[in-house]
């Protein structure tokens, strides 16, 4: 919700100019927080004959994700105070040559309009200077916008405060904290699908993707009908039919969410780790 106010208070402040949308991923975020040697063995996991000793916090730890929070809090607080900085453009132009830009602004398009008010005033305080494009992250995904003067100076300053916080590209020794597989494929538009939601700044909407709207709708109304009939509360003296459609929808429900057919696409990497993990339970 923040990130759509501060979409919202862009079109205020610039009604005739295109707001670019872009994100940054920040690769395996959670292991970048290091564990204390005396818990590297509570944190290990064994896959197959072979034991795992982890240094760093794990996807699925139930503490990963509140000892990742004072990073992130720390890049996002950097990032926007790194705004205004000179020269970080040309610092990190090898990176920013790599971004693909969709520049198709011609005279007949046509923006929606947004109302200023005393909550939403802009993007530009009482003395009229431009305030700083803030860096909204969720999880491991940097969420930016701004128009087209901003954004560059918006995406140098995110990689400079990634790597201030989480140290600068040493590859030899470990992975660049920039997801830089994700950035290589970034195309900064006027609409883009971030945590699963296709923005679109000309009209100002946010949605489900087409694609999956009608899936979507087709299996939820199933699936919720089913779960409303494990919900019937049995007794004692129930009828064996209620017992037996409940069993029968309770077994329906959990083969949906364990058994589904549904196929995804995931990226190089994850399929590199899945090869991986095969290869060690085949040995």
């Amino acid at each position: 919700l923040a990130f759509c106010v501060w979409l919202w208070n862009l079109r205020i402040s610039y009604p005739d100019e295109e707001i670019y949308l872009a994100f940054i991923d920040i690769s395996s975020c959670f292991r970048w927080p290091r564990i204390c040697p005396d818990l590297i063995g509570a944190f290990g996991f064994v896959i197959g004959q072979i034991y795992f000793a982890a240094n760093a916090m794990v996807f699925g730890s139930v503490v990963s994700a509140s000892t990742w929070e004072p990073f992130r809090r720390a890049i996002a607080a950097l990032a926007t105070g790194l705004y205004d900085t000179a020269g970080l453009v040309e610092k990190h132009a090898k990176l920013l040559s790599l971004v693909k830009w969709v520049r198709s602004v011609d005279g007949s398009v046509r923006f929606a309009r947004a109302t200023a008010c005393g909550l939403n005033p802009g993007v530009f305080d009482s003395d009229g200077k431009r305030k700083p494009t803030p860096h909204w992250i969720y999880v491991d995904d940097n969420l930016l916008a701004d128009i087209l003067s901003g954004m560059r100076k918006t995406l140098a300053a995110a990689v400079e405060a990634i790597f201030t916080v989480l140290g600068r590209p040493k590859t030899d020794l470990r992975k660049c904290a920039v997801a830089l597989d994700k950035w290589e494929k970034l195309v900064v538009s006027y609409r883009l699908v971030l945590l699963g939601l296709e923005f679109n700044t000309r009209l100002m909407t946010v949605g489900i993707l087409r694609d999956n709207e009608q899936y979507l709708i087709n299996v939820s109304s199933q699936f919720r009908a089913m779960m409303k009939r494990t919900k019937l509360r049995l007794l004692p003296d129930s009828p064996d039919r209620d017992v037996r459609e409940v069993r029968f929808a309770a077994r329906q429900t959990a083969r949906k969410v364990h058994r589904c057919k549904q196929t995804f696409t995931i990226c190089a990497t994850l399929r590199e780790e899945l090869a991986f993990i095969t290869a060690l339970l085949d040995d």
